[in-house]
């Protein structure tokens, strides 16, 4: 098991999906640390309002840059233009891929909501596992 997270995607039938990623880690020698670099080139804690469902209102893809966000407080659901929905709570990790399809939906789950966003180069592939 390595670095678990969601992939939301633009499908070659043209739908957005969610895929399940196993990244693979590699662990620190003489520990039971396990590490897993991903570059970054900003990093933006986002607090949301609490009286607000949809902060981006309809069906959008990720604005650029691509990212990924991960939840600190609270949660968000996400629901693909093929029918996929997912919920993420705190600890969860989801790389916002989708720049040019139809999009997503993204609901605020009720109470306080932060998020943690890491945007990713344009040019960073994931690792084969």
């Amino acid at each position: 098991m390595g670095f678990e997270f969601t992939r939301l995607v633009d499908g070659a039938d043209g739908e957005t999906h969610l895929v399940e990623v196993d990244l693979p880690v590699t662990f620190v020698p003489g520990s039971l640390v396990s590490v897993a670099p991903l570059p970054a080139t900003k990093m933006t804690y986002v607090e949301y309002p609490e009286d607000r469902e949809q902060i981006t209102p309809g069906w959008h893809p990720t604005p650029h840059p691509r990212h990924f966000m991960m939840s600190l407080v609270g949660g968000f659901e996400i629901t693909t233009t093929s029918g996929d929905t997912k919920r993420f709570g705190p600890g969860d990790w989801v790389l916002c891929d989708d720049l040019t399809g139809k999009g997503h939906i993204t609901r605020g789950l009720p109470g306080r909501r932060v998020n943690l966003v890491v945007d990713v180069p344009d040019d960073w592939e994931i690792p084969d596992a």
